[in-house]
């Protein structure tokens, strides 16, 4: 499927990187992430919400957010879509929020330096929001099982 990156909700600060899928599961905090799946097993089908679809010709996909605190990965929103997507690719797009920058809002300062190591471990590279890129063709639903 092609489509669009897209950063959710209005933390301007946010930004978009693709990031190394086997790299970047080694950092995150396991209790965060399995504890605030929705589903206990995670199906090949991506949810309706999870991309913007108002212009056919332009699909949007809505980046799960992450941030670093002490060198650990914590999600804001999208562990599903990753648990889903690190099945598939080995690239992942993630929207990176920095709350770890000394007790401030993203403000161009560095993170601490264990989120910086874990960070430069994965990261490969910006992602270009108005580039198209591809995602797994799958079925997309409007709910999650029950």
């Amino acid at each position: 499927m092609r489509c669009k990156p897209l950063i959710n909700g209005e933390n301007f600060g946010d930004t978009g990187y693709w990031v190394r899928t086997n790299v970047f599961l080694e950092y995150v905090d396991k209790k965060d992430f399995y504890g605030g799946l929705q589903a206990s097993e995670i199906e090949p089908f991506y949810l309706d919400e999870w991309f913007d679809r108002q212009d056919p010709k332009n699909v949007f996909f809505v980046l799960p957010t992450f941030y670093l605190q002490d060198g650990s990965v914590f999600f804001i929103n999208g562990r599903h879509r990753t648990a889903l997507l690190a099945r598939y690719l080995g690239l992942l797009p993630l929207a990176l929020t920095t709350p770890d920058i000394d007790g401030r809002p993203n403000s161009g300062v560095q993170l601490h330096a264990m989120s910086q190591v874990a960070f430069t471990s994965f990261m490969v590279r910006p992602i270009v929001m108005d580039e198209p890129f591809d995602l797994p063709d799958l079925e997309i639903k409007t709910t999650l099982p029950s």
